[in-house]
């Protein structure tokens, strides 16, 4: 899924796409979904902003497996800038 960011309180930003992504998963694939959203802009080969929509952490996140995840969709971290 490639969606946009989280609206915020004042009513900018994104239009809830990954959040929105994530609480339809929680009803296919219960209990967890899928909670982790990688903000593509960020991605390089020394990491990128992960960040987890799951109830326990709700919050940025480091994933140590990164590129092996990406690598999945066909995106080769040491090529981005």
């Amino acid at each position: 899924h490639i969606g946009s960011g989280r609206r915020q309180w004042d009513g900018s930003g994104g239009t809830n796409g990954a959040l929105n992504h994530y609480e339809e998963t929680k009803k296919h694939f219960p209990p967890h979904g899928f909670p982790l959203v990688v903000k593509l802009g960020t991605i390089t080969p020394h990491g990128a902003d992960v960040y987890s929509y799951a109830d326990d952490e709700n919050s940025e996140v480091t994933d140590p497996k990164l590129a092996e995840h990406l690598a999945h969709w066909g995106i080769d971290v040491m090529r981005m800038e």
